[in-house]
């Protein structure tokens, strides 16, 4: 199986967790090493697709960020005023 493939099914198995561990990939992709998930994982977690954990992998967080209060106490000031 070519790493496209493999990486394909890596994401379709965490879209149904938010957490996977690596021995619960092998079970799942069993022909696959341990040593080639985590390269895989490794290259998901560089093209932003994952979060690469030391035995797993998590979705990776499209949160958006909050701005510091020093930026928000600045935020509309003459209004305030």
């Amino acid at each position: 199986m070519i790493p496209y493939e493999r990486q394909k099914k890596i994401i379709r198995i965490l879209a149904d967790k938010d957490l996977v561990k690596i021995d619960e990939l092998q079970t799942q992709l069993p022909n696959i090493s341990i040593s080639t998930l985590r390269r895989d994982l490794k290259s998901l977690e560089a093209n932003g697709k994952i979060e690469y954990l030391v035995g797993g992998a998590i979705k990776a967080s499209m949160t958006t960020s909050e701005l510091p209060m020093s930026q928000k106490t600045m935020l509309h000031d003459e209004q305030k005023n």
